[in-house]
């Protein structure tokens, strides 16, 4: 990808220059930052804002997938902000969790600004943009990197969307692929965004649904695209659950095939699970949270034409 520079060169000033690696090129927080300023539990203190960033990195369909998925939460509590960091990597179906980190720092005036902590460091462009994201440990290496921006929107409730070119490095093997950038918050009282959904066609289509609420039970997502270069946005696609299948540990049924269609009827289509990582949160009830990472497999219909699509959903039940 003629955008992005070497990842293999990367690899290696990346292994010097650990230490500096960071936000706008500073280190990692040190213990000053990474200590609570409250001896109360995080866990038991309000969440006054919560910030998510999302990047999900996705390879066209083949004989051979990959998918990365990174995400850092911000949640800002009195006296302190809570931060997490996950990370997940699927090779053709098979899904593991590389990265679970937790940690605190003392309230600051940009508690959206996502912070590394190691093994994870971050390197910063102009304006604080993010342009690699490093994973060193263990002997074990995995980059990405963020290439062109192809499209651009920012949602209703402030979030914003960016589909870019991207290139990952894993065991000495450089896969090129499409990535989205994904931020968005939360306000006290406002329920956490829902699912999103990340798909590409050879067909010079890249597609993005987003469900603005965890609690909406009507299935009523947002929608964007870029095809031919145009860029197309719908504000109501209806998803629904078409098939499904019983989690027995979650005690509930979860999804495993959707129908979409937009309500001006510009966009249809079809998706199925092709590989699956579920996860049991905990709850008081009988019913528990499930959290679900889906690669997924199907078609879309607009423009008098259909699409064949690959790409991966998030899903969440709370």
């Amino acid at each position: 990808m003629r955008t992005i520079p070497s990842l293999r060169w990367a690899a290696v000033l990346g292994g010097l220059a650990l230490p500096t690696l960071g936000c706008g090129g500073g280190a990692e927080p040190g213990p000053a930052e990474t200590a609570s300023v409250d001896s109360v539990a995080a866990d038991d203190l309000p969440v006054v804002q919560h910030y998510e960033r999302i990047v999900a990195f996705v390879t066209p369909a083949g004989d051979s997938t990959l998918s990365v998925h990174w995400s850092w939460d911000s949640r800002v509590r009195p006296g302190e902000v809570g931060r997490e960091i996950e990370g997940f990597l699927a090779r053709n179906g098979t899904w593991e969790r590389f990265v679970e980190l937790e940690w605190t720092t003392p309230p600051t005036r940009a508690p959206w600004r996502i912070l590394p902590q190691r093994p994870v460091r971050l390197l910063m462009g102009d304006e604080e943009a993010l342009e690699r994201i490093l994973y060193y440990e263990g002997g074990r290496e995995l980059e990405l990197a963020f290439g062109s921006t192809l499209s651009e929107w920012t949602g209703s409730a402030g979030e914003t969307v960016r589909i870019q070119e991207g290139e990952v490095l894993l065991a000495n093997r450089l896969v090129d692929g499409l990535l989205l950038d994904l931020s968005r918050s939360r306000g006290t009282g406002e329920p956490m965004a829902g699912d999103w959904v990340i798909l590409s066609s050879p067909d010079n289509l890249q597609f993005v649904l987003e469900d603005p609420r965890t609690d909406d039970t009507s299935g009523m997502f947002r929608g964007w695209a870029r095809l031919d270069f145009r860029q197309l946005q719908w504000p109501q696609v209806v998803v629904t659950w078409t098939e499904q299948r019983p989690f027995e540990t979650a005690r509930r049924d979860i999804p495993v095939a959707w129908s979409l269609a937009s309500l001006d009827g510009e966009v249809t289509g079809e998706l199925r699970a092709a590989a699956s990582h579920l996860e049991v949160g905990e709850g008081e009830g009988p019913i528990l949270p499930v959290r679900a990472l889906f690669e997924v497999e199907g078609v879309l219909r607009m423009d008098g034409r259909e699409f064949p699509v690959w790409g991966l959903w998030r899903h969440l039940q709370p």
